[in-house]
């Protein structure tokens, strides 16, 4: 959670130049999707090389109207599942949170955008949700990682595919007994032992509070009892020499 929340905040952060810079405002008032791609199309490079995933821009109450990461792909209505965007650009405040999208998960923040007092639509910057973030789990925390979606709720995205959408290993040896959404919207985690590997199951929420899906995590404690273990022998051997140094200090009075 901690871990969202950096990364909603960094998105954030990422597009006060693009609502502050009037050039872009002009072009998306007026409704120039070209001028507006010119201006912006270097933003986006350099975003993108950031880990930035999706740059869009929408008309209200949302109607994709420039996806720099997805040029040729504008005009749908986006109002039946992207209900970020609908509440940015309904309530003229920033939404800010995990979605799913036409091009999967990800982490989105939506800005309205005014000109001369008058909306004139909204602005998104995501970042990916899935493989690239179970990846740098791995790397702080260890184990592996599997995500998954609930098989019972008709997903948004392009790429309709299998429940398991991203992993940092090939295969989940304990997958979750259940995916549907019911079975998790208002059950906390769960954990289990299989052998030296500890199992966490993680119910994942969207912006709104509706589970989505589940984070699967394989902790392999194997070395940390081992860790620990070695913790106590040396805490046994310091205090051990600690005694031993009283014990001669007191021989010498």
């Amino acid at each position: 959670e901690a871990r969202m929340a950096s990364m909603l905040r960094s998105t954030e952060l990422a597009l006060s130049p693009i609502i502050n810079d009037d050039r872009v405002l002009d072009a998306f008032a007026d409704r120039d999707r070209q001028r507006l791609q010119t201006l912006t199309a270097p933003i986006w490079k350099d975003l993108h090389a950031k880990g930035i995933a999706q740059f869009q821009f929408h008309t209200a109450p949302a109607t994709s109207f420039l996806r720099l990461h997805q040029l040729d792909k504008f005009g749908d209505d986006l109002s039946s599942f992207r209900l970020t965007v609908v509440e940015a650009n309904q309530k003229g405040k920033t939404v800010a949170g995990l979605e799913e999208g036409r091009g999967g998960f990800g982490f989105r923040v939506v800005i309205p955008l005014k000109r001369d007092g008058k909306a004139i639509g909204s602005v998104e910057l995501a970042q990916n949700f899935e493989k690239a973030f179970l990846s740098d789990l791995k790397a702080d925390l260890g184990g592996e990682y599997f995500l998954y979606r609930f098989t019972d709720v008709d997903g948004a995205s392009w790429n309709k595919g299998d429940a398991l959408l991203a992993s940092t290993a090939q295969e989940d040896a304990h997958p979750p007994e259940s995916l549907a959404s019911t079975e998790w919207q208002n059950r906390p985690y769960s954990t289990t032992m299989r052998g030296d590997t500890l199992i966490a199951t993680i119910p994942v929420k969207d912006y709104s509070g509706r589970a989505v899906g589940l984070i699967v995590a394989h902790i392999d404690l194997h070395n940390f009892e081992a860790e620990k273990r070695l913790l106590f022998i040396f805490f046994l051997g310091t205090g051990l020499i600690g005694v031993a140094a009283s014990v001669f200090a007191a021989s010498r009075l």
